[in-house]
């Protein structure tokens, strides 16, 4: 079930609504909502209302290929640290760090032959 919140003026009126169906879910009671520091793209949520209790496992989407390289080239520019890139440099602490954001983001393991689908501009 995807969720959004609609209302948090008082704790007995709050409500969120069921996004996949456009119900809204009233007078929820308590909520705990749990990440998971090695599943980074998972969280558990569980809510209650008078009469029901909600247990979901939220899973957000992957990233597209587009997304991924903007947020890694995002994530580049706010580090304080330097990395320095082109034919004369050692490749070696980008992949390092490659290697963390796709981590961090759950993104799958390139596939065999993945280079040789690459258009490089000119």
């Amino acid at each position: 079930m995807k969720i959004r919140v609609v209302s948090t003026e008082k704790p007995y009126e709050n409500r969120i609504e069921n996004a996949e169906t456009g119900e809204i879910i009233e007078g929820i009671t308590s909520a705990k909502l749990e990440l998971f520091p090695n599943r980074p793209t998972e969280a558990h949520l569980v809510f209650k209302t008078k009469d029901s209790v909600f247990d979901i496992v939220a899973k957000r989407d992957n990233l597209s290929a587009s997304e991924a390289l903007y947020a890694f080239c995002a994530w580049l520019t706010s580090r304080k640290e330097v990395v320095t890139l082109s034919e004369n440099h050692d490749a070696g602490a980008i992949v390092e760090l490659i290697a963390v954001f796709c981590k961090v983001n759950d993104l799958a393991e390139p596939h065999d032959g993945w280079n040789d689908k690459i258009l490089y501009p000119k």
